[in-house]
């Protein structure tokens, strides 16, 4: 009998585990139905997954908005699966400000039908440890104006920091070196936060034709970003309000943006746009005898940045790194622009000390 009480025990235990494992919930959102009512009987911390079909509507994001729907999935955090919702358009403001919740991850399936996120649909996120994750599973959406601003109470940019990646059936768009492109790597759509990629010299792949608007918006750029010669437009806010860090003497680093081509890539409605509190420490690098052509183009005559020849990017404090060996180890940390640590020094990356800067390979 105490063996049968035992295996019984076992049982139920096994099947509360399997439970929480799972806790996946599908909704169908539609006429006459809201996704709270729908979510009604379900308590704190009772879902993991959320599966999301049809419309949703104004009311629904604005619920999303709320600590009450995040409790539901507790502080592991949440995945939005909305890959088959009827969905067109995420609205302005759909996501806005949500991490002044309780939450600390967030994994959004975008929906496979998405064209167009709204103006600020994410934006006026300002906590650092948040993390979201967006999975495209379908073309990339075009984006509206500042659809991933952040800036902190001072009003001063913070650094984006999620991940992007393509869902595994995706034909539309692949997954490189951080970036998310087109299938034939001819558009760059948008690139992940540094913060997962080992903080080396950025970089937009050699044939890539087009980067889109937003694509490095509200992102940290360090030392340098290389634009190659294959690039023949950049689009509308592609590089707004770009985040410097700060080394732990308070010293912010500069940023060398080295464009390859001769003929100036065309520039869509402010590239550039919020960067003047940066006009001092970026500054755009051409090929030697294109300089004077570059200062007269439509859009870059305007940039707030100066135009140097390539040759003088030596002279640049920071733009050329010391590279050290592989044993070499530091323990400093290194801070964004409002002194926050981010990471530590001991491991391959990118690294300041004594106000120089490492890359350790």
């Amino acid at each position: 009998m105490k063996r049968l009480f035992c295996s019984i025990l076992v049982l139920l235990f096994s099947l509360n585990l399997s439970a929480q494992e799972d806790k996946s919930v599908a909704v169908h959102l539609g006429e006459g139905t809201s996704l709270e009512s729908l979510l009604a009987g379900y308590g704190k911390e009772s879902i993991k997954t959320l599966v999301v079909t049809g419309t949703p509507t104004l009311d629904d994001y604005a619920y999303i908005r709320t600590q009450e729907f995040f409790d539901k999935s507790g502080a592991n955090g949440l995945k939005l699966d909305m890959k088959c919702a009827a969905v067109d358009t995420i609205p302005a403001k759909a996501f806005y400000a949500l991490d002044s919740l309780t939450i600390y991850r967030f994994h959004f399936v975008l929906p496979r039908s998405l064209t167009f996120i709204g103006d600020s649909a994410f934006a006026g996120w300002t906590q650092m440890f948040f993390q979201p994750e967006f999975e495209v599973t379908g073309p990339f959406p075009k984006t509206g104006k500042a659809p991933f601003s952040r800036y902190d109470w001072m009003n001063v940019p913070i650094p984006l920091a999620w991940y992007w990646t393509v869902s595994d059936d995706n034909v539309y768009c692949v997954e490189e070196d951080y970036g998310i492109y087109s299938a034939d790597l001819k558009v760059l759509y948008i690139k992940s936060s540094p913060y997962y990629d080992g903080w080396e010299a950025d970089n937009v792949l050699p044939g890539t034709e087009f980067i889109a608007e937003n694509a490095f918006s509200f992102r940290y750029l360090f030392n340098c970003l290389v634009i190659p010669e294959s690039v023949k437009r950049i689009s509308d806010y592609a590089f707004e309000s770009i985040c410097l860090p700060m080394t732990s003497n308070g010293d912010i680093l500069e940023l060398g943006i080295l464009c390859m081509s001769k003929e100036p890539p065309l520039l869509g409605k402010e590239a550039f746009a919020n960067n003047d509190y940066n006009k001092d420490r970026i500054f755009i690098f051409v090929p030697d005898d294109c300089v004077d052509v570059y200062k007269n183009a439509e859009g870059w005559k305007d940039a707030p940045f100066k135009i140097y020849p390539m040759s003088e990017k030596d002279s640049h404090n920071g733009i050329e790194p010391l590279v050290d060996s592989e044993t070499a180890g530091y323990d400093k940390a290194i801070y964004d622009l409002q002194g926050r640590p981010l990471k530590s020094a001991s491991q391959k990356g990118l690294f300041i000390q004594g106000g120089k800067k490492h890359i350790i390979r």
